[in-house]
């Protein structure tokens, strides 16, 4: 069973995983990158909210960031477009490293891909908002029901 949700935490796809899992009581957390930067500035909320650990100060840490993602995780959905320098490492990490992937899947999917491979720690990446300004909210609803489905109730189970 999905035990927990890990992201870098950029804007988009990163965030809306981190929101739904933290939404439906799934522990959340993963690596950021330096200073928790995301392309609208600094966001403690990642350490604060939803314990996303700094990644180390150099700029190249972002790299690396992703790589230590997918390293920590036992799969990797991806929400958005896969042609993307991002989209590129991400997958050929998760190729590398044996790890088992899942691009742009519907709730039921994600949900079935969750049991069949026995995914307990789920690394949410995607595209940026400014690249995507769909994949927050696409990450948010496929991850939500995919959750409600895998509580057997077909719902969220919200805090609020």
């Amino acid at each position: 069973m999905l035990e927990k949700v890990i992201s870098g935490g950029q804007t988009g796809a990163d965030q809306g995983g981190l929101r739904a899992a933290h939404d439906a009581q799934v522990e959340t957390g993963g690596t950021a990158p330096p200073g928790f930067f995301t392309e609208e500035g600094r966001n403690l909320a990642l350490r604060d909210i939803y314990g996303l650990i700094e990644g180390g100060p150099d700029p190249r840490t972002y790299p690396r960031r992703t790589v230590k993602n997918v390293q920590d995780s036992d799969g990797t959905v991806w929400f958005g477009n896969t042609d993307s320098p991002g989209a590129r490492l991400t997958l050929n990490t998760c190729g590398k490293l044996g790890k088992v992937f899942l691009t742009n899947p519907g709730p039921s999917v994600l949900a079935r891909w969750i049991i069949d491979n026995n995914i307990r720690v789920l690394n949410v990446a995607g595209n940026r908002a400014s690249h995507n300004v769909l994949s927050d909210r696409m990450a948010y609803i496929t991850l939500a029901s995919a959750i409600g489905l895998l509580d057997g109730q077909g719902q969220v189970r919200f805090k609020r």
